[in-house]
Parts: structure tokens; sequence; C-alpha cells
């Protein structure tokens, strides 16, 4: 070492500055190179296949009255409750795949009334106890999720595929509650899981409780008072349909969460970043302020600097899009339960704030809604209607 430093004394000042230059920018290299290396690995979870890794704990529905301390329930609210159970093993158990296609299986026959029974009891919960589903905290760092997204789209679907089956058996009894069980299970997956990803489940569940119905409608079966009852329960799904605002501030959550982890593991690649995008979350904020107000998509990705946030947006975007598309399929739904119901209310089309429109279809009356553009294309361009399902 003494050799090296004498050697190093030897060299002419200029050539000693040369060398000391030379070195510090290949230690900020490697260093930073590493810090991303580092990130990419932090990143990685985020876009590859975790079917191998931990899985968290699953609380499950049924469980959550008892997890959140809820002491003063009826005893009606607490069948409903453990009746989710009931219909997850229905559906381990009665629910395969044919090919590409779903259906019940023939370990069913002759179980429909106990099916039928968990179904009701599931949905007799009272939709003013939705609060119950409430996150109380939204906290990334808690492992413990409510229920697994799977097990709730599988239950979704054996619900609906159990519909055309409850028709067929029963064509002279009220199926309005298989449509309500699936919209509740919407509505109290959007509640227990706050972050982007419960969002979208909740999305999924609604079409498939439209899918369902939509079934049925076309095929004639759907009587006046069973529209009438399913026409107020989907009013009640949209009034407590949680908006797609308020899903992205709770997203903010989880991304001041991982932008923190990422500081710490990886502080020079996040600095350099930073510098590279500004502060991240000056942007998000102004992002979501810009998804919500309808901005032209194309331009608020351009606008976006940070490397991350780059890397967010294609979510975000697919979020919102499906979020609005959805409203505007349950504000039809509602259009046609009322018509069928002889109740005809108006829907609003949540692209423009005003009255759904209308025209003829086939000899038929259709509603649709004036998609993303909102110009009136008369069912043409991106105005769509459940007719094109």
């Amino acid at each position: 070492m003494r050799k090296l430093i004498e050697k190093f004394y030897s060299f002419s000042p200029v050539k000693r500055v040369v060398i000391l230059v030379t070195a510090i920018v290949m230690v900020a290299f490697c260093s930073t190179a590493y810090s991303f290396i580092t990130l990419m690995g932090l990143l990685s979870p985020f876009y590859s296949d975790t079917s191998s890794a931990a899985k968290p704990a699953i609380t499950g529905l049924n469980n959550l009255l008892e997890k959140a301390n809820h002491q003063f329930i009826d005893a009606d609210t607490k069948a409903a409750f453990a009746s989710w159970k009931n219909l997850v093993e229905q559906t381990d158990k009665f629910l395969e795949l044919n090919g590409s296609e779903l259906k019940i299986n023939e370990k069913a026959v002759g179980q429909e009334k106990e099916i039928i029974a968990a179904i009701k009891t599931f949905s007799s919960l009272n939709w003013k106890y939705m609060v119950l589903f409430a996150s109380p905290q939204l906290d990334p760092l808690d492992n413990k999720l409510v229920e697994r997204f799977k097990t709730i789209r599988d239950v979704a679907r054996f619900m609906a595929v159990f519909y055309p089956r409850f028709k067929e058996k029963f064509p002279e009894e009220n199926s309005a509650f298989i449509f309500t069980a699936i919209l509740k299970l919407a509505r109290m997956t959007d509640l227990s899981s706050p972050f982007l990803i419960g969002k979208m489940i909740s999305i999924a569940v609604d079409g498939i409780a439209l899918h369902g119905l939509k079934t049925a409608i076309d095929a004639g079966g759907l009587s006046q008072q069973e529209a009438a009852d399913c026409h107020a329960d989907i009013l009640m799904s949209l009034a407590l349909d949680r908006p797609m605002l308020m899903a992205l501030s709770d997203e903010f959550v989880f991304f001041k969460y991982a932008y923190s982890r990422f500081y710490t593991k990886a502080p020079l690649a996040m600095w350099v970043l930073d510098l590279i995008g500004g502060d991240p979350m000056t942007e998000y904020l102004s992002l979501n302020s810009q998804l919500q107000g309808k901005t032209d998509a194309e331009a608020i990705f351009k606008s976006i600097r940070h490397p991350l946030l780059i890397m967010a947006y294609p979510n975000f975007r697919k979020a919102g899009e499906a979020y609005a598309k959805r409203l505007a399929e349950k504000s039809i739904m509602a259009a046609e339960l009322s018509q069928i119901a002889g109740q005809l209310q108006i829907s609003v089309d949540p692209y423009t704030d005003e009255p759904l429109k209308s025209g003829e279809k086939q000899g038929k009356t259709v509603f649709y809604s004036v998609g993303p553009d909102k110009t009136d294309g008369h069912m043409s361009g991106d105005d769509f209607t459940l007719e094109q399902k």
C-alpha cells in the first residue's frame, strides 16, 4: 500500500488529478449500477409471477366480524357472514371448468336447495351493513388479507353459473337474490380491499353479475317483480360504489410506502430517478387530479416524468377506463330493469352526467352510453350497449 501511495505521488499533478477523477467516476458508476440492480430486484415482484412465493395470511370474509371486534351484531347478519364459508366450500365442490366454459358439475345434483339456502343467507345481508367491511386503516405493512381475490371471483362465477339452473328448476320463484348476492360481494370487496387491485376485482365481479342477469333478460326469463327487485339493488350498488378518486387516493398510501422502501434499499438509484423525474409525490397527486378530471389520457401520459410513475401509469389508466365503463354498464342495466318493471326511471350516463341515450334495435328499445368521446354516435363509434356483450 505504501508503495502505491509513493508511486501515486511520483506522478505529475495533472496526472494525479486525472487518476483521482477517474477513480471517483468509476466508484460512482459502480455504486449507481449496484443501486439500480438492487432497485430492479425490489421491483421484480410487481412484474413477475409470485405464485410460488410465500402466501400472505388470509382472514376470510366470514371472520371479519371477529377480527374487527364487532360485538353488537344481530343473528341474521352473523348468519350472512357465516354463509360465505359455505359458499366457498360449495364453489370448490361444484364449480368446474369444462374446456373454456364454467359449469356446475354432477355433484350438485340434489344439492340445489343447500346452494340456494347459502346464497339467500349471504344475500340477506342488509345494504346498510356494508359499513362493516370498510377498512378502518390503510396499512401496507399488514400482510393479512380479508380474502383471496381468486376466491372472490370464483364464488361470483359460481353464483352466476348457478343462476340459469335455478331459473330452470324453480321458474316460479324470484331469482333476484342471486344477482343481489353478486352485487353485494362486489361492494364487500370494494370496501374491504381499498387499494387499486381490490377496485379492479370489484369491477370484475360487477361484470359477472351483469353478464348473468343480461343472459336471463335476453332469454325472457325475468318477471316484472324480479326486475323491480334487481333495479332497487343495482341502484344501491351504484350509490355505494367507491369512486375511483378514493381508490387512487388509497393507492397513494401504498405508493408512498413502496417509494420509501425503495429509497431505503437503493438510495442512489432513487436519487438519480428523482433528479430525472422530479418529486414523484407531487406528480402522483397531479396525475390523480388529471385522471379524475377526465383529461385526455395520452396527454397525461406524455406529461409524466418520473420513471416509477411511467411504469405504474398503465395500471391507473386501465383501472380508470374499466371503472367508467362498468359504471355506464350498470346504469344501462338499471335502465333496462326499470323498463321491464314498468317504472320508467331515468338512468345517467357517467361519461356525460346526462340521461342515457336510447334507440331501436331489432324491434326493441335499447339503452346505450355515448362512451369516452362523449359524442352520441347513435350506437356507433365508441358508443356501447349491453347487447354487445
